[in-house]
């Protein structure tokens, strides 16, 4: 699978369509401020808490982090484990 990544708008569409969005920052920054309906998996976290949180491996994730660093890291972690349907949002867009 390759890297990808989406904009904002695309994003939506498909959080629209049942996607998950998660905030792959550390906690303190996520309660400083996240996309609302975002949830907060830590990139240092996704190895041990994605199977229980994200069930659904068929579903598609987007993951996020102030720069695409931590978003790359936790986009190789999921495939890793086996998400079928992985992107990361561009916050430069």
């Amino acid at each position: 699978m390759t890297f990808e990544t989406v904009s904002f708008e695309e994003a939506k569409k498909l959080i629209d369509k049942g996607a998950v969005l998660v905030d792959v920052r550390s906690k303190e920054e996520y309660e400083a401020g996240h996309i609302e309906g975002s949830i907060n998996i830590p990139h240092t976290e996704i190895l041990t808490k994605a199977k229980s949180v994200l069930k659904d491996k068929n579903k598609p994730v987007i993951v996020y982090c102030n720069a695409a660093k931590r978003s790359k890291q936790a986009w190789d972690f999921l495939n890793y484990l086996g998400y079928k349907k992985i992107c990361a949002l561009d916050n430069m867009a």
